[in-house]
């Protein structure tokens, strides 16, 4: 819920993307498109985490493909 006096600063900002700090409760607002979501700071550090690996998941997903010899390749 918004605070009526609720002041917030952008922290980063990218394609429809933005992450404010609320001055008043100190949340995070999270918005996606035209989703709001207000986490706190410990809930915003696991979204962080949780992100950080799928990424790494994706990327090591991307480079076995690229590695791995499409089917009925010869050995």
């Amino acid at each position: 819920m918004e605070h009526t006096d609720c002041v917030r600063d952008r922290l980063a900002e990218a394609a429809g993307l933005r992450v404010e700090l609320c001055r008043c409760c100190g949340c995070i607002h999270l918005t996606i498109g035209a989703i709001t979501m207000r986490l706190h700071r410990d809930a915003v550090d696991a979204l962080g985490g949780v992100l950080r690996g799928a990424e790494l998941e994706l990327t090591r997903r991307d480079l076995e493909r690229r590695l791995t010899p499409p089917r009925g390749w010869p050995s």
